[in-house]
């Protein structure tokens, strides 16, 4: 918990990772780094379940089977995976999240209320850009209740319920707030920026070479003719929810980059991981719907471009990691010896190998 307080992120992931530790350290693991990774891909199968048992019932093989296509090779989304962060369990219950959500919309029963108060929760003391995109789904909910004339009341039994749930991590956010507003960050952010945020669900690159910034502008021109699709060929009740998807990913962007202009914070591409998994979900489900062979062909032309371009940048990610973290080891274990101490702020696994 001092580690969590002290740190910028709410604690359900630090007291996830602490029976876990403990019980490592009893089993007497050798790399406790690798076995704690196992933490962070869970969240993935969980995700592979959901394809398959729940998307493939309610909808068909083809959206089961693209959800679970992009989730493992576009963007930055199986890093995430990979990673010691929160970053992968906050994308599934962000992703359980919109489930109930559009539960919500068909049904407006307790139970889906209920379920979407607890994983909403769940976000929030995962980590905190997530609050973003949760209070955006309620605004969503919020505008179908007054447009369909329908009861208040769960929303505002939801909405109650969260704040109270979440008061006692309230005064610690507060004071980590506070402590992050006397810390300057560097640099600004431009139009080529804000490009690259809008295409990160499936491109992550910084790269503006012919070949990339084609790939790019595939990657913007994917998502205007899955939002025609969506207008052109879906009823209502389904163009609320497929459209909620894209809005949920570009409307997180909008606030993103509106408190880096106000707080000169960076907008971390990473946070907006988890609510490109939304995204996916989203267009799976259009194009799990479309009839017409040729359009179909085309975007899943589009799919295995983007995917081939994403599979090649995290290649190149991964190898570029391995590499500078395996000449960082050698060279602290060439300068860490007997005679010498050296103090250094590096990498969480080398400090633990040192102390273990």
């Amino acid at each position: 918990m001092k580690v969590a307080i002290n740190d910028v992120h709410p604690p359900l992931y630090y007291l996830m990772l602490y029976p876990i530790l403990g019980i490592l350290k009893m089993a007497n693991v050798g790399n406790i780094i690798y076995a704690l990774k196992i933490v962070s891909i869970i969240p993935y199968f969980i995700i592979l379940c959901f394809s398959y048992f729940k998307l493939k019932d309610e909808y068909n093989w083809l959206t089961a089977e693209l959800f679970a296509f992009a989730i493992l090779v576009m963007g930055d989304i199986f890093i995430q995976f990979l990673t010691l962060r929160m970053y992968s369990w906050g994308l599934l219950f962000l992703l359980l999240s919109f489930v109930y959500y559009r539960e919500v919309l068909n049904k407006n029963d307790r139970k889906s209320w209920m379920l979407l108060t607890l994983f909403t929760l769940l976000c929030a003391y995962t980590h905190y850009f997530l609050i973003l995109t949760s209070g955006l789904i309620y605004i969503l909910l919020l505008i179908h209740i007054i447009r369909n004339n329908l009861k208040v009341k769960q929303w505002i039994y939801s909405v109650i319920s969260l704040a109270i749930l979440y008061l006692p991590w309230l005064l610690v956010l507060l004071r980590q707030l506070n402590t992050q507003n006397h810390t300057s960050y560097p640099g600004s952010m431009g139009a080529v920026d804000i490009f690259n945020y809008l295409i990160f669900y499936s491109i992550k690159s910084t790269d503006l070479t012919v070949g990339w910034l084609a790939i790019k502008i595939l990657a913007l021109a994917f998502v205007v003719l899955i939002v025609f699709i969506i207008f052109k060929k879906r009823t209502e009740d389904e163009r609320l929810f497929e459209l909620s998807g894209i809005f949920l990913f570009y409307g997180t962007i909008a606030i993103g980059v509106i408190i880096l202009a106000i707080s000169f914070k960076p907008l971390q591409a990473r946070y907006l991981v988890p609510v490109s998994v939304i995204f996916w979900l989203a267009a799976s489900i259009v194009i799990g719907k479309i009839e017409n062979s040729k359009l179909l062909a085309v975007l899943l032309i589009c799919i295995l471009v983007l995917g081939a371009g994403s599979v090649f940048l995290t290649s190149e990610d991964i190898a570029d990691r391995i590499s500078h973290d395996s000449q960082r080891s050698a060279f602290l274990d060439s300068i860490n010896n007997n005679e010498t101490v050296v103090i250094y702020n590096t990498n969480f696994g080398y400090m633990l190998s040192m102390m273990t």
